[in-house]
């Protein structure tokens, strides 16, 4: 199994065949993505969308990138039958009933299921199977099914307790929709579309091999201790009732969910050349943790305040340090320079002690700020990143990234003199360079008023000030 096995080469490749595949898919980066992570964890993907939104086009690379498998796909109906997909019955020479099962779902490799929750009942049944233990049962035997992956498709959610017992089975979620950028639009009413009709190639042995060593790799404390800050969000929020906390939980995340979510993260960090997970990987929890659009939208809102913080809230405590800087270095130009130069013109200064409290007073508050401000500007690093190992992840869109915190800027208000309404909205540099100004200056302000406090220290005759005003 082993065999021409190269982890660094596989990494690579993956990387090559997301950039090639995005060529060919407007606006299907993150299906690209996401499909390969789908595949090398050997799992089963549901993607929701209208007709005609491309949904089967990824089929077409994914065959040509694993030419070894044998694919089946079909379209699901009332009208299928089930020896349409497990094959017609025949009855041996031993007079036992079995069904011809080659180049149908139980000898496939991969498969793709069509508006999946439209078959019957019977097929839907053994797909339960079929999906989850890789089973099928053949006459008296029950034979292993040879399946790396299912990817389905359909424009509507399961409905029936039944139908989303199946849908569990497909624990990656990705909705596809039709393109929204106008130049895109522009490119499909020119048939402007890029063929490809070759991209780097994979084996089943590549498979394989990553499931295999990526048991090895740990999750770590910081994904883990975000893992259960997200969990209890998200449940919390999505049990709300009229404002209340449900007492039956009717969203809860499962165990057997997050046995899979910690094997998909493994399997992430392990092409991603790492020996554990990062919080990047925390990231692939909005394909995991949902199971309509509303479920949707909450996850992704709630993973990125647990991932990047809540920008709102920062910038407000932001905007409210700014300020306390802004005093600071009021008081530094009014109280400390006029002193200084007030010194300087007399001979002698009968207050000068006075002053001398002033300004230690004013250094001790410029380095609380400091220090305020330099515990924010360590968040923005922190914040970068995370920023920066999401961007590394080759399974990872990067428009999942809700903001750019060097990007963020800052907004000001111009009223109008007349009524003062808002009359427009101007942009002063960004929050990033904002702070990493301020922080410069502040310590400017802390050494001059401290190199002020040294260089006068034997200014006056202290004793003869201290007389006198005896």
């Amino acid at each position: 199994m082993e065999e021409d096995y190269d982890k660094v080469e596989l990494n690579e490749k993956i990387a090559t065949f997301y950039r090639k595949v995005s060529e060919a898919m407007l606006e299907g980066e993150e299906l690209v993505k996401i499909s390969m992570l789908t595949i090398f964890a050997k799992e089963n993907l549901f993607m929701y969308g209208p007709p005609g939104a491309g949904k089967t086009y990824i089929l077409k690379f994914i065959n040509l990138a694993f030419p070894e498998m044998q694919h089946f796909k079909t379209t699901m109906s009332e009208f299928r039958q089930y020896d349409d997909i497990y094959g017609e019955k025949i009855t041996g020479d031993d007079g036992l009933t079995v069904r011809a099962i080659d180049k149908k779902l139980p000898t496939a490799n991969s498969a793709f299921l069509d508006e999946i929750w439209k078959g019957p009942d019977a097929i839907l049944n053994t797909l339960l199977d079929v999906a989850l233990d890789k089973k099928f049962e053949n006459g008296v035997e029950i034979i292993d099914v040879p399946l790396y992956f299912i990817f389905s498709a359909s424009n509507e959610f399961p409905r029936s307790y039944f139908l989303k017992a199946l849908f569990d089975r497909f624990p990656i979620r990705i909705p596809v929709l039709n393109v929204k950028q106008e130049e895109n639009i522009m490119r499909l009413i020119d048939s402007d579309l890029k063929k490809l009709d070759e991209v780097p190639q994979f084996k089943m042995s590549d498979i394989d091999n990553t499931l295999l060593h990526a048991k090895e790799v740990k999750n770590s404390d910081s994904f883990k201790n975000m893992f259960i800050s997200f969990k209890k969000k998200i449940e919390k929020k999505l049990n709300l009732k009229d404002g209340k906390e449900e007492e039956a939980k009717r969203f809860q995340i499962s165990n057997r969910t997050i046995v899979k979510f910690g094997d998909i993260c493994r399997i992430s960090a392990y092409l991603n050349l790492r020996e554990e997970t990062d919080i990047s990987e925390l990231i692939l929890g909005k394909y995991i943790f949902w199971s309509n659009m509303v479920e949707r939208k909450e996850v992704w809102k709630i993973m990125d305040i647990v991932v990047f913080g809540d920008l709102n809230s920062f910038i407000e405590t932001l905007d409210e340090d700014f300020v306390e800087f802004k005093k600071i270095e009021s008081r530094y130009k009014s109280h400390y320079k006029t002193t200084v130069e007030y010194l300087i013109k007399l001979s002698t200064e009968k207050k000068y002690l006075e002053a001398r409290i002033g300004i230690e007073e004013l250094i001790k508050d410029a380095k609380e700020t400091f220090r305020v401000l330099d515990k924010k500007h360590q968040e923005l690093e922190e914040k970068c990143k995370i920023e920066k190992a999401i961007e590394e992840n080759v399974f990872i869109d990067v428009k999942t990234i809700p903001y750019r915190i060097k990007e963020v800027e800052i907004k000001k208000e111009v009223l109008s003199s007349m009524d003062g309404a808002v009359e427009q909205i101007v942009y002063d540099g960004t929050y990033y360079d904002k702070l990493s100004k301020y922080l410069k200056e502040i310590t400017t302000i802390i050494e001059d008023a401290n190199k002020f406090l040294t260089d006068s220290f034997d200014y006056f005759d202290y004793e003869h000030n201290i007389e006198e005003k005896t």
